[in-house]
């Protein structure tokens, strides 16, 4: 056979093979998948008006944290010298403002009556935005949150109280630890954090074990956890099975700090109690973390939870186990109310402020791990940050409100607990449960920094900057990553900041660079009703795919887990390097063709 006839059939099957690669990364991008009451949403929440949640956060933090303030209920804090699990002072704060219920007869606050769902909070919240709890004013606020950790009474976990027992809420008692866990991995220099985590973990870790039955599955279907007899507690009232997605999280978290495959395990015993049972079973807020566990082991540890059927069970459906419990949508008088979170159905809906903030920290991540998702949070995001506003005083009417004779904060930066629907004629309308002489509620503020950390404004009205990585904790090496979303149905171009050293703009969705080599400002377009997904990346990065995740600099930027690995966009850059050697190849063979070609036809 001639040798030339046989170089043109191996250069025909090497562009065969590079063309095959480019149809194959040219096909469409990641597909998004819809939440249906999500997508019932109107395009933009009315009237549209956004607040700056972190400054609120920031506010809140220097208002609340004022031990010397005085007036009408102040101050709202103090310091408690009881020295409760710990050999120095540590601090409260008390639940609502005019508590009923943590002050003597002397009008002193009560010490140990402190809650760790409002005072670890509160330094959690403080610190996402920016603000170091543990070095304040002379004060070390993280060292002072271990007074939660309840050891003299031996029972070794991160409780709501300083000195109390497990056995009574799965809720009261996980969801602690799960705002102490965040202070670890923020401040793990900090004497004794580490070691904390490290021996709840195991409680819990023992739990999960205990709670599995012979086919290795725990059953979380009761109302708590008694760990001085090692036992599930019924109270005969309610359940809270959410519990399993609370402690796969802290499972979880434990393994990626300690390494030890047992935290794995445990992790992977709770949500496969998810995975099986039938019935939605969200009592509090442990479950919105159902979908970020899921995603996030779906990414990194190459299984398959169901995400959408966790997805589901948070925005479309009512709790089973909590009836009217979820997502609330739909208009309140004057007011848009999507994307709050509360009661559905009592006295026609009850949105929480608590739980809406928890939601964003607990969902937001999802879009980092699950890109699928992105377009869906985006704009459940844009509600919720629009709408939470109404939590506040200064946002509606002063008759459509409990406690708006209490002019002490002047910045309104302390919310109600809640928002109904209607109460005496009047929609919508601020106030709470009664639990203090006001209805505002520190436990609520005190998550604010949540929400306040994560979003911000851009150029454009309506269209936010969310943060993807700012409540993703314990996380491996990362690049800062954004969501945007689009509400408008015209394409729109935002500003981005990049700052004085130069990066690169990867976008995720496409998988394609937006920008290369740019510092201060670029502007991007942002197609009608679609999102975004941007990581800022160091310039002049190298792409590679591997195991379906995409990494520049051996760094993973992106998840592509939920697919066969040919759906998506890949920028020539990307390609792998046999490919890339077989082009050039193809190249040469193809100059050395002609040039022999030509010197035959010379003779």
């Amino acid at each position: 056979m001639n040798r030339f006839f046989l170089g043109g059939i191996i250069l025909l099957l090497i562009f065969s093979l590079i063309i095959e690669e480019v149809l194959g990364a040219t096909q469409k991008a990641i597909e998004q998948i819809k939440v249906q009451r999500i997508e019932s949403m109107p395009d933009l929440p009315s009237p549209l008006l956004i607040r700056d949640f972190k400054k609120i956060a920031i506010d809140y933090d220097k208002f609340v944290f004022d031990f010397e303030r005085r007036g009408v209920f102040l101050p709202l804090g103090w310091w408690d010298k009881t020295h409760y699990n710990l050999d120095s002072d540590t601090f409260g704060l008390l639940t609502f403002v005019g508590s009923k219920t943590q002050f003597d007869i002397d009008g002193k606050p009560i010490d140990g009556s402190q809650e760790g769902i409002n005072c670890i909070a509160a330094v959690l919240s403080a610190t996402l935005v920016g603000i170091d709890k543990s070095s304040q004013r002379g004060y070390n606020y993280v060292k002072m949150t271990q007074t939660f950790f309840n050891k003299e009474n031996r029972e070794y976990l991160v409780l709501n109280n300083p000195f109390t027992t497990s056995g009574k809420s799965f809720w009261y008692e996980i969801f602690p630890h799960i705002l102490f866990y965040g202070l670890v991995y923020h401040y793990k220099d900090v004497e004794e954090m580490r070691n904390i985590m490290k021996i709840t973990a195991d409680r819990w870790h023992d739990a999960v074990l205990k709670l599995s039955g012979a086919g290795g599955i725990p059953n979380f279907n009761h109302t708590a956890f008694m760990f001085s007899v090692m036992e599930p507690v019924d109270n005969g009232r309610w359940t809270e099975p959410d519990a399993a997605a609370g402690v796969a999280l802290l499972e979880y978290w434990a393994y990626k700090e300690f390494k030890d495959p047992k935290y794995l395990e445990a992790t992977k015993r709770a949500m496969n109690f998810l995975e099986i049972i039938d019935y939605n079973p969200i009592y509090e807020v442990l479950g919105y973390f159902a979908p970020y566990v899921a995603a996030r082991l779906n990414a990194e540890e190459g299984v398959n939870y169901p995400v959408e059927k966790f997805m589901d069970w948070v925005f479309n459906r009512e709790s089973d186990v909590r009836p009217g419990w979820g997502m609330i949508t739909g208009k309140w008088g004057e007011y848009t109310v999507d994307g709050l979170f509360g009661s559905i159905t009592d006295g026609g809906g009850y949105a929480f402020s608590m739980n809406t903030f928890d939601a964003a920290f607990a969902l937001v991540p999802v879009a980092r791990y699950d890109l699928r998702y992105a377009k869906a949070i985006g704009k459940w995001m844009l509600h919720l940050t629009n709408n939470a506003k109404l939590f506040y005083k200064d946002c509606l009417p002063e008759e459509n409100q409990s406690s708006y004779w209490w002019r002490e904060e002047p910045s309104y930066v302390i919310p109600y607990e809640g928002l109904r629907k209607i109460k005496d004629g009047r929609s919508p309308f601020a106030g709470g449960d009664g639990w203090g002489k006001t209805d505002f509620s520190l436990y609520s503020g005190s998550h604010v920094g949540f929400l306040g950390s994560i979003v911000s404004k851009t150029n454009i009205e309506g269209i936010l900057q969310i943060d993807l990585t700012k409540t993703d904790f314990f996380k491996d090496r990362f690049y800062p990553t954004y969501l945007y979303y689009n509400p408008y149905d015209a394409d729109k171009e935002i500003i981005i900041e990049l700052g004085d050293k130069p990066k690169d703009v990867f976008d995720l969705l496409k998988e394609e660079f937006v920008h290369r080599d740019k510092s201060g400002k670029v502007n991007i377009t942002i197609p009608a009703k679609e999102a975004l997904v941007v990581a800022f990346t160091p310039p002049k990065g190298k792409v590679k795919h591997q195991n379906n995740k995409v990494l520049i600099n051996n760094i993973v930027v992106s998840y592509n887990h939920f697919s066969d690995g040919k759906d998506y966009k890949k920028s020539f850059s990307s390609f792998s390097p046999w490919i890339l050697t077989l082009f050039l190849t193809s190249i040469g063979v193809a100059t050395m063709y002609i040039v022999r070609k030509n010197k035959r036809r010379r003779r």
